[in-house]
């Protein structure tokens, strides 16, 4: 699970993305392990990180050799491309890095709003990521779920955010 230069290899799904590209370079700041940024396109991505490699959550048998010798693998769906099934990809890529014997396993998720509330609100997308939580608990091994939740109107100015608010009720 360690490279030549005795640092443990991250996988990054979603490593042109926003969050898969923060954790990329993140990593990469930090200088503590290799970072194999995963992709559709390695070719046209390729200055990515020193490691760049072929993805595809909708290619599950693909899956494994982008897993291969990896510590840890960071996961990030992105559930707004036209027939997403998240479950499914998410599933894939869980039995992957379990095949791999990937150690560490990071799933960037949401809270259940749908439970949260009681059946009061229905939020599709943080359902969706939420549902995938059971299937990283019971894989095994070390695991994390990240959830990053903050609506952009906190990042507007206080006046703005608070007249919205106030429209809002």
């Amino acid at each position: 699970m360690s490279t030549s230069n005795n640092k443990k290899r991250i996988a990054v799904i979603g490593a042109t993305g926003q969050q898969g590209g923060g954790v990329v370079r993140a990593l990469q700041a930090g200088g503590q392990f290799q970072v194999r940024a995963l992709t559709r396109n390695p070719r046209k991505h390729r200055d990515l990180a020193s490691e760049v490699l072929e993805a595809d959550l909708n290619r599950p048998e693909i899956l494994k050799n982008a897993f291969e010798e990896a510590h840890g693998v960071f996961l990030v769906t992105n559930n707004w491309e036209e027939g997403t099934d998240e479950l499914k990809l998410a599933t894939a890529a869980i039995r992957a890095a379990r095949d791999a014997n990937v150690k560490h396993f990071i799933w960037s998720t949401l809270p259940n709003v749908e439970a949260i509330s009681g059946g009061k609100f229905h939020v599709p997308h943080f359902t969706g990521k939420a549902k995938v939580d059971q299937i990283v608990e019971e894989a095994g091994g070390s695991r994390v779920s990240v959830s990053r939740v903050r609506h952009r109107t906190v990042l507007l100015p206080e006046p703005i955010w608070r007249s919205r608010s106030a429209k809002a009720g």
